[in-house]
């Protein structure tokens, strides 16, 4: 059902089966009622919008913007599984990572208590990446992409 009822034109689905075998499926998504080939409608995410995950895109500071995008890029182009850690995050930006540390944990914490997002903190956890810490940056990857809050466009402006 998500699949099927996602803001995107195309997608790629991939499954793990057994003995790490995986199945990749590229998927195209026609309009309903357009010729075939035909190119989907352009969908404009803007903040507030309802996305098919439940949440609403919400409004960041450009900073915040800009570090999720960073966070998401591995992800949105389809590189790599997995977001960015905090230092390459700030290698990306140009900023020290410690900045780009505070910045998205206070947004988790706020996502968390404003807005009700599951997953972002958790109490009397360590944040960070050493040994024995939590890492809630897939979380923040995983809500910051399926809210439609980043997307393919805030990637371009990370070349600027």
């Amino acid at each position: 059902m998500t699949v099927g009822t996602m803001l995107f034109s195309r997608c790629r689905l991939v499954l793990l089966g057994s003995h790490a075998a995986r199945y990749v499926l590229d998927i195209t998504c026609g309009t309903p009622g357009a010729a075939p080939g035909q190119a989907a409608a352009p969908i404009t995410d803007r903040a507030g919008v309802l996305t098919t995950s439940g949440y609403r895109r919400l409004d960041v500071t450009s900073a915040q913007r800009r570090y999720l995008a960073a966070l998401c890029e591995r992800i949105l182009t389809g590189i790599g599984a997995t977001p960015a850690a905090y230092r390459e995050i700030a290698e990306r930006c140009g900023v020290a990572p410690q900045t780009v540390r505070n910045s998205l944990d206070a947004l988790r914490h706020k996502l968390s208590a404003e807005q009700g997002i599951p997953g972002l903190v958790h109490a009397g956890a360590i944040d960070g990446e050493g040994p024995g810490a939590v890492s809630f940056l897939s979380a923040l990857a995983a809500w910051a992409v399926h809210s439609g809050t980043i997307n393919r466009d805030d990637l371009e402006d990370l070349d600027r």
